[in-house]
């Protein structure tokens, strides 16, 4: 019986030896695991971090931005009224300059009727027939 004991014994000790080395390699694994596992969680913490003071940032900048926004729009009301009270002096002037090139135009019409006239006078003949008279010279030509 001492030898069956012994074998017994021996088998199980072996068994538990067995036993101990598995479930110790199983907790091995298990932390491996788990120490792998913590630093994917901590790597995705850091990015989540890094992700939520980048939109705080921006969110900040956006909230500055808005807050002008009142502002700007009060500018370009104010701006855009000087742009129509612009447009409507220019559109004067326009009529004005128009106004002054057609006066131009029936006073230097006048004029050439006025020297034609004269010059009928001293002379005595049609001005007309004359050749200096007759050439495209125009010296009020100048003047538009």
């Amino acid at each position: 019986p001492s030898l069956s004991l012994s074998i017994s014994l021996y088998i199980s000790l072996t068994l538990s030896l067995s036993f101990s080395l598995s479930h110790s390699l199983s907790l091995c694994h298990s932390l491996n695991l788990s120490y792998t596992m913590h630093s994917i969680h901590q790597a995705s913490r850091d990015a989540l971090l890094d992700e939520v003071n980048y939109l705080s940032a921006k969110n900040a900048k956006l909230e500055e931005d808005v807050s002008s926004v009142p502002q700007l729009r009060e500018e370009t009301k104010a701006s855009r009224g000087r742009i129509e009270v612009l447009l409507v002096l220019l559109g004067e002037k326009e009529e004005e300059v128009e106004a002054i090139l057609s006066d131009l135009k029936d006073v230097r019409g006048m004029y050439k009727d006025q020297i034609e006239e004269l010059l009928n006078k001293v002379v005595g003949v049609d001005v007309e027939k004359k050749t200096f008279l007759e050439s495209d010279f125009d010296p009020l030509d100048d003047i538009q």
